[in-house]
């Protein structure tokens, strides 16, 4: 399955807003992460906007600017950033082989650097509540972003 095939049913089938897969590229230090691919699944409006015939709108009918958006955020935004392992959010789940869970209301109980809270306030500007940053070792990270609260499930044994 080819990863922006895999992003789509991450949104569609399972309810992401967003996902998006940062691939670890260079074998010297420091290795980058770079954007592969993403996905916008999002078709409601950001929070605080609601569609209008009177004021500029999205693809989705959003009286919001297009900056405001979670799929310019995907695909303008992200696609222009680039990690280094072990620095920020998504680098360190690189380097640590940890996952972020990061809820909004709750990023400054993370201990994160203003530089990444930043990063994570612009994604809750345009609705975004929840985001999950799993690390899928070596290729990359996986990044996933929600307009709904999600939690995490415990671990599950066979």
């Amino acid at each position: 399955m080819a990863v922006g095939d895999a992003l789509r049913r991450l949104c569609e089938e399972i309810g992401w807003s967003y996902a998006v897969f940062w691939k670890a590229i260079g074998a010297a230090d420091p290795v980058h992460l770079v954007r592969e691919d993403g996905y916008c699944g999002h078709t409601s409006c950001p929070v605080g906007s609601e569609p209008s015939e009177s004021l500029p709108s999205d693809a989705a009918g959003c009286s919001v600017p297009a900056a405001d958006t979670i799929c310019s955020l995907v695909n303008n935004v992200m696609a222009s950033q680039v990690h280094v392992v072990g620095q920020g959010i998504v680098g360190r789940a690189a380097f640590s082989g940890n996952h972020q869970w990061i809820v909004h209301g709750t990023a400054n109980g993370h201990g994160l650097s203003s530089e990444v809270a930043a990063e994570m306030n612009n994604q809750f500007r345009v609705g975004i509540q929840t985001i999950a940053i799993i690390p899928v070792l070596p290729r990359g990270v996986l990044q996933l972003g929600s307009t709904g609260l999600v939690r995490p499930q415990s671990s599950r044994s066979c």
